[in-house]
């Protein structure tokens, strides 16, 4: 277990602590925990973790460096619309425009070519934002760009460069 970076070893969990108040608890201790699991690691030293199985950490198709990243949060637009969704983008120094896929593995897919689309750059780097369920992306080396910005629509899976033509 963790605790501002320094290792706090447990030797043993007795299931309760009493308390007069939450501010009052030792280091380490939560005065409410969900979503934890018990474990009995080599040694006999005891361990607990939250959200087990699911990876906070992507890797991409290509094993190539991450270079840009965009948490995107769908709102549904109308009536009958698909309900709201989160989808990771990412971008890898391998020009390749990712999605996690199941979300919370850590497992990244290529985002599907688009027709008449756009193709990012390699070795470059990826900024974008969140607005109008779209990601709108610059790619460039950190100083200067290195193409036309873009518009990704994570839920058509879509990519198309950014211009005068609606979107």
């Amino acid at each position: 277990m963790q605790w501002f970076g320094k290792p706090i070893n447990f030797m043993r969990f007795l299931g309760q602590v009493d308390q007069d108040d939450p501010t009052n608890l030792p280091v380490g201790c939560a005065s409410v925990c969900r979503n934890v699991e018990f474990a009995l690691d080599q040694g006999n030293v005891t361990s607990a973790t939250t959200r087990a199985g699911v990876n906070l950490g992507i890797q991409g198709v290509n094993k190539s460096p991450i270079t840009g990243h965009d948490e995107f949060v769908y709102q549904p637009e109308f009536a009958g619309d698909v309900a709201s969704f989160e989808q990771p983008i990412f971008f890898d120094a391998a020009g390749q425009l990712q999605y996690e896929t199941p979300l919370g593995t850590g497992r990244g897919m290529a985002l599907p070519a688009t027709a008449g689309g756009f193709t990012p750059p390699a070795a470059t780097h990826m900024l974008g934002c969140s607005a109008f369920n779209k990601i709108w992306a610059a790619f460039s080396n950190l100083k200067q760009a290195s193409t036309t910005p873009a518009c990704i629509d994570p839920k058509a899976l879509t990519v198309y460069a950014l211009g005068m033509k609606p979107v």
